[in-house]
């Protein structure tokens, strides 16, 4: 990831020395006006020898030439320099990358940290970068688990341009190199524009563990931000080890933010099922009440309710339409590796304090998917889990063009992935991940290791 904020520097440093020049132009070309408005002053009468001097303008140009080119010359040796800095920057910055690559190749051929980060350093020095040689200086940090930072500097020269400078800008490149070992994308919102598309509003308070926090809109999509009337002491707050959103974000009140690492204007984070596709629907069935379904196609939407306690067995489910809906205290056991799939305009809704468990299968297409919404749908609906509902999801829950909603106290999600394309909390939901999951969350491509 190009480093924008010292890029930037430079550039502001640069177009200061510039604007001084324009300045110093303007203050001659004043002076030259003043000195002929004066000599314009002079009266007739005091001599035809002063009136000449008045009027005679020859060699006026050799002086102007005199006067302004040292400024010419400083303005030539410092676009000369510039030109060369923003080449050594473009160095630099490419010496961070190929560094960050020889990390996440070691790292995933398991290398121990120690290794990786001598051999980022080795790379550097191969591209022209060794640590305390020729001004440079090349960093190996790691600010938390399975996150590293390589940083490649180097003092500048002046060549040209020391008439208008002092000292020499110091160009940088850096990259972040992310491995596996961060664990994958626990929350994931995949609006690429819209701002807003990661919101935690009202009193809620959610936590990551070994996982991290994505959002991919370029707009600052993310807000944090207490609920109206913060009179009753209500607050949001967002516990990751690693945050990392395409723009920036907004906390307000008495939010709060508590990431380890925070990226901002970093690449978007893939997407772990763009290749997914939904099935064929099959020939519609109905669900009129009963304590189990099987795998099958459901049009019309399944509705559960009254303390009603629904087993589902293993297999895929499709929802051809309409909603599936848990309401007023019933139950849904899915644990034995069920796929719920919402195709042609089908939304969830879990409310009123039911039950609530889907294990994801742990093999086969929609292996480590509990609920999967077809991406083929209009983003104008939404799907909701609210109500104090009692909700356990083992698996990733993936709604790529819908918005998705938790409310009250909602969730506790040991294992689950939450991959939607806007995403608002407006209650209590903890989030994680371990080798005990099932295998989809881990094999799915949510880590999505790489340099940025």
């Amino acid at each position: 990831m190009l480093d924008m904020v010292r890029e930037n520097s430079l550039i502001g440093e640069l177009c200061a020395r510039f604007d001084g020049i324009e300045r110093s132009f303007e203050v001659l070309y004043k002076t030259l006006s003043m000195i002929r408005r004066k000599t314009a002053r002079i009266p007739s009468l005091r001599g035809r020898a002063l009136a000449f001097l008045r009027d005679d303008t020859r060699a006026s140009v050799a002086v102007m030439t005199a006067m302004v080119l040292p400024a010419l010359a400083g303005m030539g040796g410092l676009a000369v320099d510039a030109s060369l800095w923003m080449s050594n920057k473009n160095a630099a910055q490419g010496a961070a990358d190929n560094a960050g690559r020889a990390l996440l190749n070691a790292v995933t051929s398991g290398a121990s940290p120690t290794q990786a980060e001598q051999i980022a350093r080795d790379v550097a020095a191969a591209n022209g970068y060794s640590n305390g040689v020729g001004g440079a200086t090349v960093s190996v940090t790691s600010p938390t688990t399975g996150l590293y930072l390589v940083q490649v500097s180097q003092a500048q020269s002046l060549y040209f341009s020391g008439v208008n400078l002092t000292a020499a800008p110091t160009v940088s490149g850096q990259t972040y190199v992310k491995t596996s070992t961060s664990g994958p994308a626990c929350i994931l919102a995949l609006d690429p524009s819209d701002r807003g598309t990661l919101v935690l509003q009202g009193t809620p308070s959610v936590t990551t563990n070994n996982c991290f926090v994505g959002n991919n809109s370029a707009s600052g999509g993310v807000t944090v931000e207490d609920q109206d009337g913060t009179l009753l002491g209500g607050h949001a707050t967002l516990t990751t080890s690693l945050f990392t959103t395409e723009g920036y974000y907004d906390v307000d009140g008495n939010s709060a933010l508590h990431a380890t690492t925070v990226l901002t204007a970093a690449p978007a984070t893939p997407d772990p099922f763009a290749n997914l596709s939904a099935p064929t629907p099959g020939t519609c069935q109905t669900y009129s009440g009963g304590s189990t379904l099987t795998p099958g196609t459901y049009c019309g939407g399944i509705s559960v309710n009254s303390q009603t306690q629904l087993t589902l067995a293993a297999g895929t489910y499709i929802i051809n339409g309409g909603d599936f809906s848990l309401n007023g205290g019933a139950g849904i056991d899915g644990s034995a590796g069920v796929t719920l799939i919402f195709m042609n305009g089908a939304t969830f809704h879990f409310n009123g304090g039911g039950t609530l468990a889907l294990t994801a299968p742990s093999s086969g297409t929609y292996k480590g998917v509990a609920i999967y919404v077809d991406r083929n749908m209009a983003n104008a609906n939404s799907d909701m889990i609210n109500g104090n509902a009692t909700i356990t999801i083992n698996g990733a829950l993936y709604a790529p063009t819908q918005y998705v909603g938790y409310a009250g106290t909602a969730a506790t999600m040991a294992c689950t992935q939450l991959i939607a394309y806007q995403i608002e909390f407006k209650g209590t939901a903890d989030f994680g991940y371990s080798a005990s999951c099932p295998g989809g969350v881990s094999s799915s491509g949510g880590s999505s290791s790489g340099i940025y």
